[in-house]
C-alpha cells in the first residue's frame, strides 16, 4: 500500500468480505521517481491514518531497492528500513530480491522476493 486512498479501498473491500486484510506500506526510501512508495517523512501521518481503519491490519513495511551493485548503498537503504520498522514497532519487513537478498537478510528482512535466482 502506498497511499491512504488505497488503504481505504482495501478496508472497504475487506469489510464487504468480513475479513481483516493484512497490509504492508511500500516505502520509497531511495527516492526513485520511477517507483511507487511513500517518502519516509510521510510515514508517521500515513500510519496514524491507517491505524484508524477497522478492516486492515498494518503488519509492516516493504521496499524495492535500486538495481545497483553498490553494497554500501543497499546496506544503508535496508538499514533505514529496519530502523523504520523498529520505530513503528511493526512485525514484517519485506525487502531484498535475487541480487540483494543477502544484504536485506543481514539488515532484518522477514520477507524476501526471489525470482530470477530460482531459475538460474
Amino acid at each position: 500500500v502506498d497511499s491512504l486512498k488505497l488503504a481505504r479501498c482495501i478496508d472497504s473491500e475487506a469489510n464487504k468480505k468480513g475479513v481483516v486484510q493484512k497490509i504492508l506500506i511500500q516505502v520509497n526510501n531511495a527516492q526513485e521517481s520511477q517507483k511507487f512508495g511513500v517518502n519516509p517523512k510521510e510515514l508517521d501521518n500515513l500510519i496514524e491514518e491507517i491505524s484508524k481503519l477497522k478492516f486492515v491490519s498494518l503488519e509492516g513495511l516493504m521496499n524495492i531497492a535500486p538495481l545497483c551493485n553498490d553494497a554500501k548503498k543497499l546496506q544503508m537503504l535496508f538499514s533505514e528500513m529496519r530502523e523504520l520498522k523498529e520505530k513503528f514497532k511493526l512485525k514484517e519487513l519485506s525487502m531484498g530480491m535475487s541480487k540483494d537478498y543477502k544484504i536485506a537478510l543481514e539488515e532484518g528482512a522477514t520477507m524476501i522476493r526471489l525470482g530470477t535466482i530460482l531459475f538460474n
